[in-house]
């Protein structure tokens, strides 16, 4: 079974742009920091968090993202679980 951060790893080594890598790090500290307070990892919650911590990336973009951030959040939900 493959463990969050390898997955991390797989998706951020396929980014080739410094803010695309930045972008995917901003999501994986916060669904770290709501998952250690049993908070609901939601492309929303996690939207809200780094647009309060960073200024993005905003859920939206998280929605919008089909190719990295949705499938990242998604397969790291299903590992969590």
């Amino acid at each position: 079974m493959r463990t969050s951060e390898e997955l991390f790893q797989q998706f951020h080594s396929s980014i080739k742009t410094k803010r695309g890598k930045d972008c995917l790090q901003h999501i994986k500290d916060v669904c770290d920091m709501l998952e250690r307070n049993n908070v609901k990892i939601t492309p929303a919650s996690v939207g809200r968090e780094c647009e309060i911590k960073w200024g993005w990336p905003r859920a939206p973009s998280i929605r919008n993202s089909q190719n990295i951030h949705m499938p990242y959040l998604n397969l790291s939900l299903e590992l969590k679980s």
